[in-house]
């Protein structure tokens, strides 16, 4: 296999792994996980730590709970019930309450976090909405009540990596690097300007360790990816990793 051949096969299987992990982490933040999921992340190989202390934080709280799984369908209830009160404010324990924002849960909404109102469906959903419409991309509502939630927003990076992909595999260079600028620009921009809030207040009505961990890992990954897209942006199409 020559060194062209080799070096693109790596590209597109990075890019493989890359689709799989935001369709992941996609899905967690969507709903509540069922059974089959559970067992299938109980039974998953430990990840071996990263080169982001976040990232490997946020694995080990979500790694220790899953270690501490006797009993899948009981802690699949246990998780459930986080999820609402993490997310959704059901069942919420009037001591654990927000009063200064009013806030019942850590809403998924990036408009709640970067907006003073504290409110869903606001210029952050607009604009989110508005660069899906551009990429011909629908995310799956099911359930959430605008675009800029935070799975929406991670499936949105799915397709755009996607996209890449597909662009890798046609050897279609300048398509790729503007796939990757936009991917950059999308998570700059987006998830991870306000991630961090949402991760406090996710610390602020989880009663396990799975959601707090879920969020920080999942900001871990945002910022190894820009790491990544960051330095292939500087490089442009000298970067190493060019099919030329």
């Amino acid at each position: 296999m020559s060194e062209f051949e080799t070096t693109g096969a790596a590209r597109i299987g990075a890019a493989e792994d890359r689709f799989e992990n935001y369709a992941m982490l996609s899905r967690l933040f969507r709903s509540e996980l069922d059974a089959s999921l559970l067992r299938v992340l109980v039974e998953s190989p430990v990840i071996e730590p990263m080169e982001n202390a976040h990232f490997n934080e946020g694995y080990q709280l979500i790694r220790g709970f899953l270690d501490g799984v006797d009993d899948v369908d009981r802690n699949r209830s246990v998780l459930a019930i986080d999820y609402c009160l993490a997310f959704l404010g059901y069942g919420s324990n009037p001591e654990r309450d927000d009063e200064s924002t009013g806030m019942l849960a850590a809403y998924p909404y990036e408009s709640v976090y970067v907006s003073g109102s504290k409110t869903l469906a606001g210029g952050a959903s607009a604009s989110v909405a508005a660069e899906y419409r551009c990429s011909g991309f629908m995310p799956m509502r099911e359930r959430i009540v605008a675009d800029d939630h935070i799975a929406c927003e991670l499936e949105y990076l799915q397709h755009l990596v996607g996209k890449e992909l597909s662009a890798l595999e046609a050897k279609e260079e300048a398509t790729v690097l503007d796939l990757r600028k936009r991917e950059l620009e999308f998570i700059e921009s987006h998830p991870l300007a306000w991630i961090g809030a949402f991760e406090s207040a996710v610390m602020s009505f989880a009663e396990t360790d799975f959601y707090p961990g879920l969020v920080r890992m999942t900001r871990g990954w945002l910022e190894m990816e820009v790491q990544e897209l960051g330095g292939a942006a500087k490089a442009g199409g000298d970067d190493e990793r060019a099919w030329t």
